[in-house]
């Protein structure tokens, strides 16, 4: 099922700013409480789920900041020091909930914000290519599926002694995947809104 047609419903009847900094939080807070589910499976997929939900209200108001250099250079720091800091607990703590469930994921969504936030200042008057327009319609997919071969029993990661090789490998499987999920949903998109007529 896609989650945004029920996240522009949502987003449509809140009117008031305490209940959207509410939703913020408890989207923020819930990879906390995830992270103690012992199936990892379970674990990734309703974090993935929270982090999408939590970038869909923030980027919901993405029009309304003023991107300015200033920002953009402290997205830039934040970044860096985002990365630092996940370098840090993997040094220390690799393998363990701390790094694997919550640093993982809180660092790459900051990571995230920040790198569009750059994006954002560096491109805002060009036109996407035809490739970037593509890969934004199956963002959402990609963003669900991509960790699975990342990880797990379908790790892509170990097919060949080549890190760069097997990241393309990742990369292209990921985006076949993604789209042909994207055009199910799609289809089954349609089918209900046909029935529902």
């Amino acid at each position: 099922m896609r989650l945004r047609p029920l996240l522009d419903k949502f987003m449509s009847q809140i009117k008031s700013k305490y209940l959207i900094i509410i939703s913020i939080c408890i989207f923020t807070g819930l990879p906390l409480i995830w992270s103690c589910c012992k199936a990892q499976w379970i674990h990734t997929l309703l974090s993935l789920v929270s982090y999408y939900c939590l970038a869909y209200i923030l980027g919901h108001f993405f029009d309304s900041i003023l991107i300015t250099p200033k920002i953009t250079i402290f997205a830039f720091l934040i970044m860096c020091c985002s990365f630092v800091f996940r370098f840090l607990i993997r040094h220390f703590f690799d393998g363990t909930v701390l790094y694997d469930r919550i640093t993982v994921g809180y660092t790459q969504t900051i990571s995230a914000f920040c790198i569009f936030l750059i994006f954002a200042f560096l491109f805002h008057d060009r036109k996407p290519i035809k490739i970037v327009t593509f890969i934004s319609n199956i963002s959402f997919e990609i963003y669900l599926i991509h960790y699975m071969f990342c990880v797990g029993p379908v790790r892509l990661f170990d097919l060949t002694p080549y890190w760069a090789f097997n990241c393309l490998i990742v990369l292209g499987v990921t985006i076949i995947i993604a789209f042909i999920i994207n055009k199910i949903s799609n289809s089954m998109i349609k089918r209900i809104s046909r029935c529902k007529q």
